[in-house]
């Protein structure tokens, strides 16, 4: 079978037309695959820069400051509940007004002071530091030197570990007349309720 030339010139320019579409279309194949391949490896660049960071931040986190830490303060917490314990056990004490009122003449007549005046209140439910308790306030006008009065005021902060002075105010009106000065102590005592 013979072809004519007309048909030779057809299948050669088909077959040249058939070759340039497949390298067209094989090189478009290879421009979106290398641009499929370019997009991958930017995210993968993109995500191996976050790793590297959050290795970084990682590694910035120090767990040993944040366990010593931890460690002193319960160490603080088991210090204030022993100081807690102590203080509760003071507060346990009933107030025995009878005694509170000996310990303060003997306190004032150490010092050469006379007490003119008493007033002792009876049990009040109260808060302190978040703990109920009962108090008793005590009002008393103590008169003599000034320096004594100064130091038996002083004397009552330390005399009863149950309570403290709420106030005190130290008078000299008859000073230039060769009186006696006095003072106006307020004292609060504290007991756990039910006590």
């Amino acid at each position: 079978m013979k072809l004519s030339r007309q048909t030779s010139i057809f299948i050669l320019i088909g077959a040249v037309l058939f070759m340039a579409l497949v390298l067209s279309v094989n090189g478009t194949l290879g421009q979106v695959a290398g641009s499929l391949f370019e997009f991958g490896r930017q995210q993968r660049d993109e995500l191996n820069a976050k790793l590297t960071t959050t290795q970084a931040r990682l590694k910035a986190v120090q767990l040993e400051p944040l366990t010593a830490r931890k460690s002193q303060l319960e160490q603080q917490l088991a210090q204030n509940t022993d100081q807690m314990k102590q203080v509760r056990s003071m507060l346990e004490q009933p107030i025995k007004k009878t005694e509170v009122i000996g310990v303060l003449f003997t306190t004032a007549k150490a010092h050469n002071l006379e007490i003119t005046k008493m007033n002792l209140s009876g049990l009040a439910d109260t808060q302190l530091v978040e703990v109920p308790v009962s108090s008793v306030q005590l009002a008393i006008t103590v008169e003599g030197d000034v320096l004594d009065l100064v130091a038996f005021i002083s004397e009552l902060n330390t005399l009863y570990t149950f309570g403290a002075v709420d106030s005190a105010a130290i008078l000299n009106p008859e000073a230039k007349a060769g009186g006696s000065a006095h003072a106006d102590i307020s004292l609060t005592l504290y007991t756990v309720q039910g006590k």
